[in-house]
């Protein structure tokens, strides 16, 4: 799913942060911050996806 996607990201961007300078580190952070909201947003999306989808596929099926 995307928000798997978005974490395997975030986390290797957080597995930098000891690799690089003080200030690429505080881009980092912020950057998986954001990652951690987009991963937020599509969970809801892929829970809106499957609450509309179930009762379509229930429907074509009758």
């Amino acid at each position: 799913m995307i928000s798997d996607k978005i974490d395997s990201v975030s986390k290797t961007l957080r597995g930098l942060g000891g690799q690089v300078h003080p200030e690429v580190y505080e881009l980092l952070r912020q950057a998986c911050a954001e990652l951690e909201d987009a991963k937020a947003s599509a969970r809801r999306l892929e829970v809106a996806t499957l609450i509309i989808t179930i009762p379509v596929n229930h429907l074509t099926r009758q």
